[in-house]
């Protein structure tokens, strides 16, 4: 055994960690990871849900290109699509002639942008509607030069199933709508 001089201690016989200081440290690192792994779910939905409104903005900004492009066909409200905020929104009817092969009247360009849009809609949104009415959702008028145009679209951005007829009530039933007004 070996002697120490007066005054000074004994070191300890411990050599290395109690089962218990290794419990803890393992509880402490799950709930940390647990942590990490609530982060990375959240900032996944999140990136999910910017990308679905930026579709929609796109969506909305490409049909309003449209109709800019056949003003005259926009100020008379063809283009009006679903204007009742009472009924859920249907696609519109398909065109009769194929305009990408054909040259079209400008109202046959109407049948055929909004086809081809509220498809784009469809196939990009979680269970995606549209509607186009003249002026704003809360005061509709018929549609003159210089009045605005209001382009709403509807989509069930938490994949509910919910849908809904107009985006008044889009929180009740957890669907997400954008919603953009312009002067063709």
């Amino acid at each position: 055994m070996k002697q120490f001089p007066q005054g000074m201690q004994v070191p300890s016989k411990q050599h290395g960690l109690t089962l218990l200081e290794v419990l803890i440290a393992v509880v402490v690192l799950a709930i940390g990871l647990l942590g990490v792994a609530g982060l990375q779910l959240a900032a996944l939905q999140n990136g999910q849900q910017s990308y679905l409104r930026s579709q929609a903005s796109t969506l909305a900004y490409e049909i309003a290109d449209r109709m800019r492009a056949n003003r005259g066909q926009a100020i008379l409200g063809a283009y009006m699509l679903n204007a009742s905020t009472s009924t859920a929104p249907v696609a519109p009817a398909a065109p009769a002639v194929n305009c990408n092969s054909t040259n079209c009247t400008p109202a046959q360009f109407v049948q055929s942008d909004l086809s081809t849009w509220y498809t784009n809609v469809t196939n990009t949104l979680p269970a995606g509607a549209a509607r186009i009415i003249c002026g704003t959702p809360a005061a509709a008028v018929a549609c003159t030069a210089g009045s605005l145009q209001t382009v709403q679209i509807i989509w069930d951005e938490q994949r509910t199933g919910a849908t809904n007829a107009n985006c008044a009530a889009v929180d009740a039933n957890h669907l997400s709508c954008y919603s953009v007004s312009f002067a063709p």
